[in-house]
Order: structure tokens, then sequence, then C-alpha cells
């Protein structure tokens, strides 16, 4: 039996409900009755906490606003090398080799895929597969421009955000009648 409580996580029910237990910097997926770990969802809440420790509300808002996707681009290149979202900087999120291994349980899809998307050679391969934390940042990688978008997706529907939004788009209608 499992006790979930021992993991600190996001638990992603059939249902597609997910319930939180303690910290969401480990949330896990259930995926063929075995419990893994989520690295999309962990990966978007650690874009979302980046964003929320760099901007303010009201730049978030001015940013979404005026050009998104440039913002977006931005929030690539600058948590690309991030080593509290990606890990890509120092070349661990970790910085533990056992917990970048037990994040890769029940992930080893993940690993050929990434290798295919980053066209990852046969021997780059091989001389990194005994090391976990190359495949756990290889993983957030792969997934940050996504959890980018979906943590800006998220941000748009904050209320305050959206508040300041349509403050913005009322002031640059005042412009133009002007």
């Amino acid at each position: 039996m499992l006790d979930l409580m021992v993991i600190p996580c996001y638990y992603t029910l059939a249902s597609g409900n997910t319930i939180k237990f303690g910290n969401p910097a480990k949330p896990i997926n259930r995926k063929k009755g075995k419990i893994m770990y989520n690295y999309f969802e962990a990966v978007k809440e650690d874009v979302l906490q980046a964003i929320r420790d760099n901007y303010t509300n009201e730049e978030i808002a001015e940013k979404l606003h005026e050009d998104r996707d440039g913002f977006a681009e931005q929030l690539n290149d600058d948590l690309w090398i991030d080593d509290s979202v990606t890990g890509n900087g120092g070349g661990s999120y970790t910085f533990n080799s056992y917990e970048a291994s037990q994040n890769l349980v029940g992930n080893y899809d993940l690993v050929r895929e990434v290798a295919d998307e980053f066209c990852i050679d046969a021997s780059t391969v091989a001389e990194n597969i005994d090391n976990p934390e190359y495949w756990d940042v290889s993983i957030r990688c792969f997934y940050l421009y996504r959890a980018i978008d979906e943590a800006l997706d998220e941000l748009e529907d904050d209320d305050e955000i959206q508040e300041i939004i349509e403050c913005l788009e009322a002031a640059e209608d005042e412009e133009n009648e002007e």
C-alpha cells in the first residue's frame, strides 16, 4: 500500500480532478496504476512562482496586454537557465541524484520523447544513461514553453490581473477617441 502523505504532491485522479498533498513542487500522476512525478505540472507551478516573484500584477497585466508572445519568449529565455524552474543553469534542478531518479520513475517515455525532440544523439544518451539529473533537467526544458503558455493563461484569468488589463484597454480606447 502506498502512503501518499510521504510524497508531497498533487495527485491527479482518473477523473481528472486534482488533490493537493503538501508541497506542490512534487506533483504526481497516476499512469497504468503507478504513481509518478508530473513534470509538466511541476514546471508550470515553478513558472508561476518565478513570474509572481519577479513581476508585480501591474507589470504582468501590462506585458500580457501589450505583447503576450514577446513576454512568453522573454520568460522562456530567462527561465531556461533558472535552476528553480529547469535546473539548466547549474545542470541540476534537484541537486540530488536520488531525488532526480525518483522523479524519473514512470517517466521513461519522456526520456525517449526528449531525446527525439532535442535530437540528442545515441552517444550522448549513452553517456548520460546513468545521470538522472541530466534527464530531469532535459524534461523540464522540454516542457518549459508549454508550461509558460499555460501559466500565462492562468494569469490572464486571475481576477486582479484581468481588472488591470481592462483598465489598460479602457485607457487605450480613451486615447484613441481623442
